[in-house]
């Protein structure tokens, strides 16, 4: 069964760039990279977590921009957590914008500051060029310390 569901994962990836443009569910994106990412996240004793919006929230953009973005985010955290973390994705909906919350927890349980990986200059630069082409922010909160992608909901 895990064999099958991740060659359909992976299936669904590489048709990403067949429209460079589309109107895909962000829920279910999510999920995907998730799942994709999570043997990632397991080499670096990491746990990942995506708490999806209860209603399905329609983005029109670069699939296979938005997984880029989502995997890159997710990779700047776990490399500076330590093992027993756990990087939790919580999708939550503003009118016509559909917020991404990343959050992480050391191994205690206690949060940690998830935009911290973010702020070094190279990195920092790459993610902004990067949600710059998909036509989104990143927007930053102190409590609990996490970062949020912002993207523009379909209605």
């Amino acid at each position: 069964n895990r064999g099958v569901e991740l060659s359909s994962r992976l299936n669904r990836l590489a048709h990403s760039p067949d429209e460079a443009v589309a109107r895909v569910e962000l829920n279910d994106i999510l999920e995907q990279v998730i799942v994709l990412s999570g043997r990632f996240a397991r080499l670096r004793g990491v746990s990942l977590a995506l708490h999806p919006h209860e209603e399905a929230l329609n983005v029109v953009l670069s699939p296979l921009r938005l997984q880029m973005v989502v995997f890159v985010c997710l990779e700047c955290c776990w490399e500076t957590m330590s093992p027993g973390g756990r990087i939790c994705l919580m999708v939550t909906r503003a009118g016509r914008e559909a917020a991404v919350r990343f959050t992480c927890q050391n191994g205690s349980g206690t949060e940690q500051d998830a935009a911290a990986p973010l702020s070094e200059a190279k990195t920092k630069q790459l993610i902004q060029e990067m949600v710059s082409d998909l036509d989104c922010r990143i927007a930053w909160s102190a409590s609990p310390p996490a970062f949020h992608l912002i993207l523009p909901v379909d209605i």
